[in-house]
């Protein structure tokens, strides 16, 4: 996937590394800020495992909140232990990536599907709704749109190849 040059620019003050993005948009989706739990994308792992370093949101001009960036292992809806983030939107480049790094770097098991969300609250910040475009990294097989309300059994499955805010990750193999 390709650098984008602004990068360690947005996210110094973070501690990011420069490892690959899971997603890089293509076109920017309609914006909303309608509902109350997690929205992102259920990813699944290609045959290699990864390491997740740093986890991240779209940043929207005007957003100010902080976010719960966080995985959940998607057979059981449980969440990945040490795999989330507080990430303030205080400031950024509109329709960018901003990222914070996990205090430990994560292992995604290969050929395993995750939940990858951003924690979102009716009449918040602005976040962009499925009909954004992105497209994924060839280490990864497969992404769909998920929303819910963060437990076991509180999941729902969007579209296909679609992604609600969109979240992002930075990880290496």
């Amino acid at each position: 996937m390709s650098y984008n040059p602004t990068f360690m620019e947005l996210n110094q003050a973070n501690g990011v590394d420069n490892n690959s993005p899971a997603f890089t948009i293509i076109t920017n989706g309609t914006l909303r800020n309608n509902f109350t739990g997690y929205v992102g994308a259920k990813i699944t792992v290609g045959t290699s495992a990864i390491t997740v370093t740093s986890l991240g949101r779209v940043f929207i001009t005007g957003n100010s909140q902080t976010h719960t960036i966080a995985l959940y292992v998607a057979s059981t809806g449980l969440p990945v232990s040490g795999g989330s983030v507080s990430l303030a939107l205080s400031s950024g480049v509109n329709h960018s990536f901003i990222y914070k790094k996990l205090s430990t770097p994560v292992v995604l098991s290969a050929s395993t599907s995750y939940y990858l969300v951003s924690q979102e609250t009716n009449g918040g910040d602005q976040w962009e709704d499925v009909d954004s475009s992105c497209t994924i990294n060839t280490d990864f097989t497969s992404f769909q749109a998920v929303y819910g309300d963060g437990t076991s059994g509180g999941w729902n499955l969007g579209t296909n190849a679609q992604v609600y805010v969109p979240v992002n990750l930075r990880f290496h193999l």
